[in-house]
């Protein structure tokens, strides 16, 4: 068994530590390294320092540094290893703390994999997988602008509040000034008292609303993720299903389907006979475009 057959056994076994260690070896002792071993290499790395790629926010700058070197010579070899530009773009959402710009290259990266046909097929990230990344990196990026906005509310509240404060406290500062008497200045004082605990109460109803208008539509994912097309991220209009139990919007898979006959996530071989109408999937986006009337 070579080096590399046992870096691939030991990557299964879920042993990333040996499996770098048979990948290191195989590329020591190669006179042309491949690219796709030092991607190969590169995701036993992520798998390693993420607790086999669940936790990928507490890879470190260094430990980053070093999976990004064995992108970078991967892709030096092979500008479309898809492995090492997913493994790049994971690096703009966990490492470089920039999901967005992240998320706009993990689109390209599952498009190039949709359509890929070349001789590392099998040995390639899945589609699928890809796509479920999107999907996380979307709603990481939901949940940082939920928070932004609540901090940045609360912190406008906080101003406003102050505001409140001060102009209340300096009207009772005018009223001790003009000598009222007691009763006169206990009227005052009492409306001004009432109309300050109003004005609070009103603010507080005010952000209350925002807070619950922000989680209830959320600043990005327009609509639900199961009831979108994995393939153009648009609702479903005529969807049709898989063996796999994967649905698809019918044109977007007749046009795959035109180019390569593989189920676009799988890979495993798929014609247009073996897909079926999703009557359950279509009633649901219907009954969703009414309910939100959409158009």
């Amino acid at each position: 068994m070579s080096f590399v057959e046992k870096g691939i056994e030991s990557f299964k076994e879920g042993d990333y530590v040996k499996a770098i260690n048979f990948y290191s070896l195989a590329l020591k002792n190669s006179n042309k390294p491949s690219s796709i071993l030092y991607s190969t290499r590169a995701k036993a790395s992520y798998y390693s320092y993420s607790s086999g790629g669940t936790d990928p926010e507490s890879i470190g700058a260094v430990k980053w540094k070093k999976i990004l070197s064995d992108l970078e010579s991967a892709l030096k070899i092979d500008h479309e290893n898809l492995d090492a530009l997913y493994l790049q773009a994971l690096e703009k959402v966990y490492g470089d703390q920039t999901p967005e710009t992240g998320l706009k290259s993990l689109y390209k990266v599952y498009e190039k994999s949709i359509n890929y046909l070349g001789r590392y097929q099998k040995a390639y990230i899945l589609p699928r997988d890809i796509y479920l990344s999107i999907l996380e990196v979307k709603h990481k990026i939901v949940d940082k602008r939920l928070k932004d906005s609540v901090l940045s509310c609360h912190g406008l509240f906080q101003r406003l509040v102050q505001y409140v404060e001060h102009d209340y406290h300096k009207q009772l500062d005018e009223y001790d000034l003009k000598k009222l008497d007691k009763k006169s200045f206990d009227y005052a004082t009492t409306n001004l008292s009432l109309k300050y605990n109003k004005d609070i109460k009103d603010l507080v109803a005010v952000f209350e609303n925002n807070h619950n208008h922000a989680l209830i539509k959320p600043p990005i994912d327009d609509h639900p993720d199961h009831l979108c097309d994995p393939i153009s991220f648009t609702l479903f209009m005529d969807p049709v299903i898989t063996p796999s139990g994967q649905s698809y919007e019918k044109s977007w898979l007749w046009n795959h389907l035109e180019k390569s006959q593989t189920d676009p996530f799988t890979r495993e071989r798929l014609t247009k006979k073996q897909c079926y109408p999703n009557l359950c999937l279509k009633s649901c986006v219907e009954e969703y475009i009414e309910s939100n009337r959409i158009s």
